[in-house]
């Protein structure tokens, strides 16, 4: 906590996560709940799972956008006025008679919006090294994380009792009320900022197509220069584009199955969020000082394990059993997140910390849609049973590859 204090400005960014997290959190278990309750569930959750998930892939040419970007604080201000108005939107949309089409409409603003937030973070990563020094940037990052997890797992159970008490509507609505307090709050430290980008950051090009691929490209040749980094990236695709496609599946179970459900939809929806959220937290907060000098790699592998148990549980339809799995792989993630993202900001140019990043978050978000659609398209046309089995096989598979691919970098 002692971070908090040292950095003044790193607290409004921390603040400024709570409460868009605070919005999106219940949002996001609003938006699951009236997916649910479709007559055709999976391909509702589909939708909307997709539209959380595609916005990822154009981490890269947002990110180069955000390098490219002159006023980065007046812009990240501006985003969040717009994502505030986009959800003041669907709290209006929503209000109207449940169809397929209204659904689309909505999957379509919250996909626009994700994006205007990736945007908008994007814009932030450049001031993150000047703000807070090298060596606390681990402990920073788990801070930060852990803090919004805690924000997410309250937002999450607040968000699935109010929806017993009140309408989509109103979550729509205190979404969008979050988004232009994060303004203000961005708006407090603009001369800062302003500051900040002046004298380390104001290296622009002006802004076209053109200019924006060749960051992209510079963004993988770079990324691809560590070979043995980048099979890890690779593994971590591969491990994302996995683990995406287990909520949306734990979905369209729990809509259609009720062994699993514990007193309603949303209530068991945000237990497991929540139990996963809690796991990060602690993985966040003492993982990266206790597990200091284990590799990315074991991280990974254990992950890959944990996930092919945690889908055995769900066939098994033991709810403890899949709640104690989820605890451990949440443990596991929190280790891991703010190890990697401390290694990508030590090793990358300031001035081109977003393209890089973004470049690799898009490359490790780019299997989550494919694997979200293979995985809910074999659970509609087949059985959610022939789809469990197969993403088991799938983690298992990768978990030794990660293994072998170890072994081999080892011995050359």
């Amino acid at each position: 906590m002692s971070i908090i204090k040292k950095y003044p400005l790193y607290q409004k960014i921390i603040l400024n996560n709570f409460i868009s997290t605070l919005g999106d959190s219940m949002y996001y278990i609003a938006l699951m709940t009236y997916a649910a309750q479709f007559t055709n569930s999976s391909l509702a959750i589909t939708i909307v799972s997709l539209s959380e998930s595609i916005p990822f892939i154009f981490a890269s040419p947002l990110g180069s956008l955000a390098d490219m970007s002159e006023n980065k604080a007046t812009k990240i201000c501006y985003s969040g006025l717009i994502r505030g108005v986009l959800y003041l939107s669907v709290g209006f949309l929503i209000g109207f008679q449940q169809s397929m089409m209204l659904l689309v409409g909505i999957s379509l603003i919250n996909f626009i919006s994700d994006n205007v937030g990736k945007f908008s973070n994007s814009l932030f990563y450049p001031f993150v090294p000047l703000i807070v020094e090298q060596d606390d940037l681990e402990e920073a990052q788990g801070l930060n994380g852990a803090i919004s997890n805690i924000v997410a797992i309250i937002a999450q159970f607040v968000g699935a009792y109010l929806l017993g008490l009140f309408s989509y509507q109103l979550l729509a609505v205190i979404n969008s009320m979050t988004f232009f307090a994060t303004a203000l709050i961005v708006l407090s430290m603009k001369k800062s900022l302003d500051t900040l980008e002046k004298e380390h950051l104001d290296k622009h090009e002006n802004i076209s197509l053109s200019a924006i691929w060749k960051q992209m490209v510079f963004a993988i040749k770079e990324t691809t220069k560590n070979k043995q980094f980048f099979k890890l990236i690779l593994v971590f695709a591969g491990l994302n584009g996995l683990s995406s496609a287990i909520s949306p599946l734990l979905s369209i179970i729990l809509a259609k199955d009720s062994a699993l459900i514990i007193d309603s939809f949303s209530f068991t929806f945000a237990l497991i969020q929540g139990l996963t959220s809690i796991g990060v937290i602690l993985g966040s907060l003492f993982g990266t000082k206790l597990f200091k000098r284990l590799e990315l790699e074991q991280f990974t592998q254990l992950i890959l394990f944990f996930m092919a148990l945690l889908v055995c549980s769900i066939l098994l339809k033991n709810i403890y059993l899949l709640l104690g799995f989820q605890f451990i792989l949440g443990l596991l993630i929190g280790i891991l997140n703010p190890k990697f993202n401390a290694k990508l900001m030590k090793e990358i140019p300031l001035d081109k910390i977003a393209t890089i990043a973004g470049g690799v978050s898009t490359m490790l978000m780019f299997f989550p849609p494919i694997t979200i659609f293979i995985f809910t398209t074999l659970a509609t046309a087949f059985s959610s049973n022939i789809s469990l089995i197969t993403l088991s096989i799938s983690c298992l598979f990768l978990c030794f590859y990660s293994f072998m691919s170890g072994l081999n970098t080892k011995k050359s």
